[in-house]
Order: structure tokens, then sequence, then C-alpha cells
């Protein structure tokens, strides 16, 4: 039982060293990322990039504050200098033809991480002013309203603006 229990904590242990990015000295974030085995290297080297840019989008998520926005495939192929593995060979059985995988080592710098933080505090604070906005908006509307028929629906138009900015708040909150 011992035995059992002490592999299982050194495979689980393996799994999850493998998963973690190694972080250099200079600040780069470092992912090894396997691709999965497909029948050309091309697509093999899509699928490495696209297993990056989803080890990517879970470290971004565990870091603090997280960070939403997630780089795209081709800004990891252009801005993040992945280097591919020499591509893994095998045989399909009771064929000649042969599938490969590809692993390739993926580098965040700083500067994309300082870069993906800005276009989420960007969003955070274009969202805010949209809400701001919309609110001023409901509120020159109702005001509008009331200088059209003065005297009447005067409190129905306040009840109005105040469940329509409680709306808008909710609805705020629910996207953010």
């Amino acid at each position: 039982m011992n035995r059992l229990c002490l592999l299982i904590l050194m495979l689980s242990a393996s799994h999850a060293w493998a998963q973690t990015p190694a972080v250099e000295r200079g600040g780069n974030v470092v992912f090894v990322v396997p691709g999965e085995f497909r029948p050309n290297v091309d697509s093999a080297t899509e699928s490495a990039l696209r297993n990056a840019q989803d080890r990517i989008r879970e470290w971004l998520d565990k870091q603090q504050p997280p960070v939403r926005h997630v780089p795209s495939i081709e800004t990891i192929r252009r801005e993040m200098n992945p280097r591919p593995y020499a591509p893994e060979e095998e045989a399909i059985l009771n064929q000649n033809d042969k599938m490969y995988k590809v692993t390739m080592e993926v580098t965040l710098t700083p500067k994309l991480l300082r870069d993906l933080r800005e276009r989420d505090r960007v969003q955070v604070g274009l969202g805010i002013l949209a809400g701001l906005l919309s609110i001023l908006g409901i509120v020159w509307v109702v005001c509008r309203l009331d200088e059209w028929q003065p005297g009447r629906r005067g409190r129905w138009l306040m009840v109005s603006i105040g469940a329509l900015v409680l709306l808008l708040a909710a609805v705020w909150r629910a996207a953010g």
C-alpha cells in the first residue's frame, strides 16, 4: 500500500513539474510544450502552438491579478520566438506513413507580459467609460422626457431611471 501511494505521489509530482514553466534570470518565462501526433510536421507544429497558447492562458490565469488577454498564435509565432525540438516520428501500424510530434520552447518576455496587462487595463477603463456614458445617456433621456411632459409621470420617470441605472450596474458587474 505504501509503495502504491509513493508511486502515485511521484507520478503526480512529475506531472506538476512538467506543467510548470521555468522562470529565467531576466524575468523570461519559458514554456516547454509538446504537441500531438499529426500526419505531417506542419500540422504537428500548429498543434504545439495551440498547446502553447493553452498553457500560457492557464499560467496567466494563475497570476495576481489574473491577465485576461492571451497572445494569439500569430503573436506567439512572431514575438515569442518558438524554438521547436527535432520532431518525433512514429510509424503507423500496417502502413508506411509516419506520425510526427513537435515539442517546442516558447518564451514569454516581461515586455510582452506588460503589454498584455496594459491591454487588460485599457479594456477595464473602456468598460468603465462606457458604463458612465450609458448612465449619463439614460439620465439625459429621462430629463428630456420630463421636460417634454412637465409635471406628468415625474415620479415614474425617477423610479424608472433608478431601475435602469441598477439594471445597467448589474449587467456591467456580470460582464466584468
